[in-house]
């Protein structure tokens, strides 16, 4: 009654069983409402902006009302990619949080690395699921070196990493998307403008060699060519000044066919495999 008094408002996340017993024996559920009791610690948070945002909204038109019955479904809350680290929040360890507005594949390994390149344990993780594909990653670490919890200047290195992580994926991000709208809005052909500057983005030594291994073929596949128009002109000049028997000039026609590019595309083939 006090907190209302003041225009604050209370609400319970992550209560257990013990606890949601003895709020209902003491009616305490009922006074507090329904409306404030959360499964989780992310959907309390959403709740809260959208509440405040509908009761400022309130003030602003003039209009009088209970704020515990505000209509808060259709207010969206969006989301952007954050690091936060907090030492208060354990006894023993480091949280970490990371929200990711777009949840990224695979990205946990990455987190993982840079964990373990500076030295930390992991002692938790979790990941929480967030409204349009998004994510939250919560870890829970400990220093190898002192055993504690992070200093501020491990703190500072690691957060410097995962944002650098973090950005890295956005461009990507950012690139697929020029590229797809480029692709919609232009004819069924891809612009090879917008595929190269896609293909600048990545900065991938397994892409780099690819490229360069598929310029290779494409300089071998004209030498090859080259060669089998000279074979050609060559047999062709012999056939009718020469007087070879057949069995030779059968072994000169198996030698022109194709076998040396089979033979360039299945190296180029392993190449790429390995």
């Amino acid at each position: 009654s006090d907190f209302r008094s003041r225009g604050i408002e209370v609400g319970f996340a992550m209560i257990g069983n013990r606890v949601d017993k003895t709020m209902g024996k003491a009616k305490l559920k009922d006074f507090i409402g329904e409306q404030w009791l959360f499964p989780n610690v992310h959907e309390a948070v959403v709740h809260c902006l959208r509440h405040q945002y509908a009761k400022n909204q309130m003030i602003e038109c003039g209009t009088e009302g209970a704020t515990d019955e505000l209509d808060v479904t259709n207010i969206n809350v969006g989301f952007s990619n954050e690091v936060g680290f907090s030492n208060d929040m354990h006894g023993e360890d480091t949280t970490v949080f990371i929200t990711l507005s777009h949840d990224v594949p695979m990205i946990m390994s990455e987190v993982t690395a840079i964990f373990k390149k500076s030295q930390l344990n992991i002692i938790r993780a979790q990941i929480e699921p967030l409204v349009d594909d998004g994510a939250k990653h919560i870890y829970y670490l400990r220093s190898i070196k002192s055993g504690t919890k992070l200093s501020e200047t491990e703190i500072t290195l690691v957060r410097k990493e995962l944002e650098e992580v973090i950005r890295r994926h956005n461009k990507k991000d950012d690139c697929a998307v020029r590229v797809t709208e480029t692709a919609a809005a232009s004819s069924p052909k891809m612009d090879l403008d917008a595929l190269s500057r896609c293909w600048t983005c990545s900065t991938s030594p397994q892409m780099e060699r690819i490229a360069a291994l598929e310029q290779q073929l494409s300089v071998m596949r004209d030498r090859l060519h080259a060669q089998g128009e000279d074979s050609t002109r060559a047999m062709d000049s012999e056939g009718r000044g020469s007087s070879r028997s057949p069995r030779r000039h059968g072994r000169d026609e198996h030698r022109a066919s194709p076998t040396a590019w089979q033979k360039a595309s299945k190296k180029f083939c392993c190449y790429y495999i390995a």
